[in-house]
């Protein structure tokens, strides 16, 4: 069974090869701002600003694709593209991961202005219905609250524009809580014009490393991770790091 299990991603590889050409690299996620945000605007997000010039100076071209999370994850995996924007090591299990993150997600509640809750453990989350996406990696705890609750406490989205459906709900009353990066919430909603309709509710305590994650089925991928580290660590020195990082309104994370 492992063999033909073992042989149809093999096939699956050679029919669909990561698109492009020798010298372009094509990255994929779903939208998920500061982060990547969608593509060919003035904004992409920082992670895709930071590969763009990073394999750029390696002599590459970075497309930066956006689909459902799931679907980018999968894609990636058998060689449909070359790696995975803003994944966790969880996420990306299996794939080939640079030494150097590119940022630091945290698991934050938030709830509509004037509610009165705040998160103190998972219990605290029993009797409220909360918003979540669809294959994101909460942690172990978080992840184990969403798997075993109660029938109608979780609702999942996993649309494209995921974070801006979780958001609408929250200020329509149609979820308590919204889960998701504190950073992300903090962009998008000011970008919707509705960070007055929300209010910060706690975390949970815990922070993930994001990484540009390549794929097990790319034969390149460890030359790849390679230069993103040295890239990486070649902006931080440089000050490129902090430019790019301050037009989206924020610092360093180290």
């Amino acid at each position: 069974m492992m063999k033909k299990l073992f042989f149809l991603v093999l096939l699956t590889v050679i029919i669909f090869p990561p698109e492009g050409r020798g010298n372009e690299i094509i990255l994929a996620a779903d939208e998920w701002c500061p982060y990547n945000c969608a593509p060919n605007t003035e904004k992409p997000g920082y992670i895709v600003e930071i590969a763009t010039i990073v394999f750029k100076e390696a002599g590459y071209r970075v497309i930066y694709r956006t689909t459902l999370w799931e679907s980018a994850v999968k894609a990636a995996r058998i060689g449909r593209y070359n790696g995975i924007i803003a994944a966790t090591k969880v996420e990306g299990k299996g794939f080939v991961f640079p030494e150097e993150e590119v940022g630091i997600s945290s698991n934050d509640f938030f709830v509509a202005a004037g509610d009165s809750w705040r998160y103190k453990s998972v219990s605290s989350l029993e009797t409220k219905r909360l918003g979540v996406i669809k294959g994101y990696d909460y942690g172990e705890t978080i992840n184990g609250y969403i798997a075993g609750a109660m029938e109608g406490r979780i609702q999942m989205v996993s649309w494209d524009n995921a974070v801006e459906l979780n958001l609408k709900k929250l200020v329509n009353g149609r979820i308590d809580v919204l889960l998701d990066d504190r950073n992300v919430i903090s962009y998008i909603a000011g970008e919707m014009g509705v960070g007055s309709k929300i209010t910060y509710a706690g975390s949970n305590g815990k922070q993930q490393k994001l990484y540009v994650a390549f794929s097990p089925a790319v034969e390149k991928s460890k030359t790849y991770a390679r230069i993103m580290d040295e890239g990486v660590l070649n902006l931080r020195k440089t000050g490129v790091l902090s430019n790019i990082l301050s037009k989206y309104g924020l610092t360093d994370w180290r």
